[in-house]
Order: structure tokens, then C-alpha cells, then sequence
């Protein structure tokens, strides 16, 4: 994939060519040398769709390592001033933002807030804007970049609090407050100032983050009691799916919670309405990352093949993640097998390559979940990459938010 006479790239189109460049950062990760060397000459081409997955890629590479030389923020940040088109803008951003998760570098704050701020700015460009500030500081309970996040959201359009990706600004104001608990209650009271009903989807996200991990029964029966309502619309009714998420984040961490839940979903499934039922594949990945619990992997493969497509693509990503960086023979045959049966339905298709790529990543060396020393301790910064996949797929027939799955 990388000899210099390579035409791979060239075979692709617009975001897909975007996602191949990119990709070469995923080949270098954490190969500083190599890496910013192999995307360097993508960086000078006139066509955007090269330049985006080129910042994108150098922000994969960098990702938590600390150099003297900084080329990261170097070249990212020169590019941010400069950068013509929503596409590129959008890359160099979230290239900050993978690179310097969990940093709270406060130059970082200085670079990014007036893009997450600005009612000037396109949505898209403010939503990540935001999500990379979340990243940035995550956990860090910071009162200013939670306060431009908000002011940003405050400035902009009804019409934009419609879109689905104004949801990324309510997750990045809990990011901040990721693991902290009862801290959060104070922006749950300055959230309420936001007149648009879209702030119910704020007020869970915002508790999603700050309770995860925790166990804590009594948020869990909170989340119930949003998932238990019947609303007429599915308009009405998209906050529910955060409150399935919910219920996954803050009982995934112990044992006994974990399989409590897989229960609750299961009579979900039976009972609730398509909202919800949409949300359980994402939630049932959430709660078994990178741990191929049988029970959890053949519920999944039933709803692989739902009558619902939403409900079915994101059961295949959720396999996917299961089966994150351990190369399970179970779910590589199940993948190869979907591979054959979606062979004609190319969103469902991209969607089982995703799949297969996470299952053998690192060749079965890495990771995904954000758990170790026996779930003692949590990675804020795995954790925050972790939901901001899983509420991009909330919503994944949105074209913005497919170009930062992509």
C-alpha cells in the first residue's frame, strides 16, 4: 500500500480518496519519521480531498507521542490558518484533536475555540471544533472551554440545532467532564438555558460522560425511564438512544452490571420502539469492546440481518467492535460470510470491511477497550474516542457524519 509507484489512491473518489490517505496514518501509527515522510507528498497536491486525508493522516500518526519537535501542531496548525475548504478545515481540526487527546494544552484551547464559538463558522466546522476541544481536555472539568463550547452552541440557528451534528457539541461538554460524577451538575443547570429540544439530548450526553464507568444504579434507572417512554415521532424520540448508551457506559466497567444490562437489552429488543431498537447494537459493542462474549456476538449476528437496515449495519460495526484487535475466528467467519450475503448493498458491504479491519487490528496485538488493570483503571482518551464513533453512528445516514467515520 505504500511504494511510491502505488495508483491504489488513485482509483478512489472525493471522501474515499480522503479515507485512503488517511489511512496511511493508521499503516505509520506512532511512527513519527516514516509516517509524516509517506504523507508529506499529499500535502502539496491542489486537490482538497488530498490535503484533508493528509492532515487527517498526520494527526493519526502523532497520536499520543510527546516530541521535542512538535511537527504535528507545526503543520497542522500553519494549515488551519490557511485552509480554503470546509473539507481540509474539518481534517486539520480533528488531526489536532486525535493528535493531542487528553493533553489540555492550553495553545491548543487558543487555536480552537474561536472556530468552536463562532455562529460565523459553518455547523460542521464548529460541531468538530468542539468535539476536538472535548478530546483535548478531556476529564479536565475545564469552566472555559466548556464555556465557548457553550457559547458556540447558544449562537447558532434553530435550523442547525436540528442537524444531528449539533449533538457533537453536547458530547464534547461532557467529555470535559468525563468519569467526574456529581461535578457535573452545574452545566447540566446551564444547559437548561438552550430553548430547543434538542437539549434533553444534551442533558443525557452530558450525563452519559460524567457517570461512566461508575456503576451507579440509580443514573442506570434514570436512563430506563427515558427509554421506557412511547413517543409518537422518531424526530421526538432520538435523545432515547443516548439513554441506551447510557445504560451501556455506566455498567460496562464491572462484571455483574455488564450482564445485568445484555439482559435489559435483550427485552428491549422484544418491547421497545426502532429509536431504541437501533441504539442496542452500538450499546451491546460499547458494553463487550474487544471481548467476544458468545451471547453478545450471536445476538448481533441475528441482528445483522434485521428488517430494519439501520438496526442490521450497525449490528456488523458492532461485531466489529467486539472483536476489536483479537482476531476471533468466530466473527471472521461471520464477517466473510455478511461480506457474501451484502455483496450488492455497498453501505452495508463498506460497513463489513470496517468490521473485518478492526477484528485484525494490529494483527491481533491492540486494543480498543478503554479498560485495564483489570478494570480498576479507565483511559479517558480511549473512552472519548470510543463515544465519539459510537454517536457518530446514531446517526450515520447524515453525509457529514459518514466523512468522519470514513
Amino acid at each position: 500500500m505504500t511504494p511510491p509507484d502505488s495508483q491504489w489512491i488513485y482509483k478512489n473518489k472525493d471522501n474515499a480518496k480522503l479515507s485512503a490517505i488517511a489511512s496511511l496514518g493508521m499503516i505509520h501509527l506512532w511512527d513519527l519519521e516514516s509516517g509524516f515522510t509517506a504523507l508529506d507528498k499529499y500535502t502539496y497536491k491542489s486537490d482538497d480531498f488530498h490535503n484533508a486525508g493528509a492532515m487527517l493522516g498526520i494527526g493519526m500518526v502523532s497520536s499520543g507521542i510527546t516530541s521535542e519537535m512538535d511537527g504535528a501542531f507545526a503543520i497542522l496548525s500553519e494549515r488551519l490558518a490557511e485552509a480554503p475548504d470546509n473539507n481540509v478545515k474539518i481534517s486539520v481540526i480533528l488531526g489536532l484533536g486525535f493528535s493531542y487527546a487528553g493533553s489540555a494544552r492550553e495553545d491548543l484551547f487558543e487555536l480552537l475555540s474561536p472556530y468552536a464559538s463562532s455562529s460565523e463558522e459553518h455547523l460542521e466546522v464548529s460541531a468538530f471544533a468542539a468535539l476536538a476541544l472535548g478530546m483535548v481536555f478531556v476529564g479536565e472539568k475545564a469552566d472555559t472551554v466548556s464555556g465557548s463550547i457553550l457559547d458556540g452552541l447558544l449562537s447558532r440557528t434553530e435550523t442547525d440545532l436540528n442537524n444531528s451534528l449539533s449533538i457533537f457539541f453536547g458530547l464534547a461538554i461532557g467529555l470535559l467532564f468525563l468519569g467526574r460524577g456529581e461535578a457535573c451538575e452545574a452545566m447540566l443547570e446551564a444547559i437548561k438555558i438552550i430553548d430547543h429540544p434538542v437539549r434533553t439530548s444534551f442533558e443525557l450526553a452530558l450525563e452519559v460522560c460524567a457517570f461512566c464507568g461508575t456503576g451507579n444504579v440509580l443514573q442506570v434507572q434514570k436512563f430506563l425511564s427515558v427509554v421506557g417512554e412511547h413517543l409518537e415521532s422518531e424526530e421526538k424520540a432520538k435523545h432515547q438512544a443516548i439513554a441506551v448508551i447510557g445504560i451501556a457506559t455506566v455498567l460496562m466497567s464491572e462484571t455483574i452490571g455488564s450482564e445485568m444490562s445484555s439482559r435489559l437489552f435483550d427485552t428491549m429488543l422484544q418491547y421497545a420502539d426502532i429509536t431504541v431498537k437501533r441504539a442496542i447494537p452500538l450499546a451491546l459493542g460499547l458494553l463487550s469492546v474487544s471481548q467476544p462474549k458468545i451471547g453478545i456476538m450471536e445476538v448481533l449476528s441475528k441482528l445483522s440481518h434485521d428488517n430494519d437496515e439501520f438496526v442490521s449495519q450497525n449490528a456488523v460495526f458492532s461485531l466489529g467492535m467486539i472483536g476489536a484487535g483479537t482476531n476471533n475466528s468466530r466473527i471472521a467467519q461471520m464477517l466473510r460470510q455478511l461480506s457474501v450475503f451484502f455483496g450488492k448493498d455497498p453501505n452495508h458491504l463498506f460497513l463489513v470491511r470496517i468490521a473485518q479491519g478492526l477484528l485484525h487490528m494490529g494483527k491481533g496485538l491492540l486494543t480498543l477497550s478503554p479498560f485495564h488493570s483489570d478494570g480498576l483503571l479507565m483511559s479517558k482518551v480511549a473512552f472519548a474516542g470510543l463515544l465519539a464513533l459510537i454517536f457518530s453512528m446514531l446517526d450515520a445516514s447524515n453525509s457529514k457524519i459518514q466523512r468522519f467515520l470514513v
